[in-house]
C-alpha cells in the first residue's frame, strides 16, 4: 500500500487521469463517428453520376435497352468494391504515377 497515495475518494491520481484519457478517446471517436454517418446519410440519400446516367440512357432508349448499361455499372461497382476489400487499393495508389 505504500506506493499507492489513495485519496478521499478512493481513488489513486493515476486512477483519475486514465479515467479522463478514456473518456476524452471514447468523444474523440464518436465525434469522428457523427461526422462519417452524416456523410454516409447524404451520400447514400442523393444519386450518384451512375444513377443519373443510367435514369437519362433509360428515358432516352428505353428498359430494354440499356439493361446492359446497368450490368456494366453492377459489375463495375462489384469490382471497384472487391478490390477495396482486398486490400489491393494501397499497392496500386503507390504504384500509379502522380
Amino acid at each position: 500500500m505504500a506506493g499507492n497515495v489513495v485519496q478521499g475518494n478512493g481513488y489513486s491520481p493515476c486512477t483519475i487521469v486514465q479515467d479522463r484519457d478514456s473518456r476524452l478517446a471514447q468523444q474523440s471517436r464518436m465525434d469522428g463517428m457523427s461526422g462519417f454517418l452524416l456523410a454516409g446519410v447524404a451520400l447514400a440519400g442523393s444519386p450518384g453520376p451512375a444513377t443519373l446516367s443510367l435514369a437519362a440512357a433509360g428515358a432516352a432508349f428505353g428498359a430494354r435497352r440499356v439493361v446492359g448499361y446497368l450490368a456494366g455499372i453492377v459489375v463495375g461497382m462489384v469490382g471497384v468494391m472487391a478490390i477495396t476489400a482486398s486490400g489491393l487499393r494501397s499497392p496500386i495508389a503507390k504504384a500509379s504515377p502522380r
